[in-house]
């Protein structure tokens, strides 16, 4: 087997785990689940065929690409990241009534045009 061959194959298996992983943790997330035991996480990738350890799982968790998923991770616990971003505005706009708006609109279009 070539050295490029090996390389490529390393960098499908982190894809394909890193794919897998992140519907796992979709689906926690999507059941409102406040904290998932890492052993359950562990189970579910043997069960999908990536049987990995502990600590492979967590370098995994901490990579740029999982951080929008997670809140925290350790050897016991992984918390999905079920909050907005602090820099999102979630204030709430005053509604506008549109069709009043224009009904107004039209109506000083309609008094302009008319003699005086």
């Amino acid at each position: 087997m070539l050295i490029k061959e090996v390389i490529l194959s390393e960098d499908t298996f982190a894809d394909e785990i890193s794919d897998t992983l992140k519907r796992i943790l979709i689906k926690y997330t999507s059941d409102d689940v406040e904290e998932i035991p890492t052993e359950d996480v562990l189970s579910l990738l043997s069960k999908q065929g990536y049987v990995v350890s502990s600590d492979y799982l967590l370098t995994l968790l901490n990579t740029d690409e999982m951080q929008g998923f997670l809140s925290s991770a350790d050897k016991e616990t992984i918390i999905p990241n079920t909050e907005l971003p602090a820099d999102i505005d979630t204030s709430m706009e005053v509604p506008v009534d549109v069709g009043a708006m224009a009904g107004d609109q039209a109506m000083q279009d309609i008094n302009t045009e008319l003699p005086q």
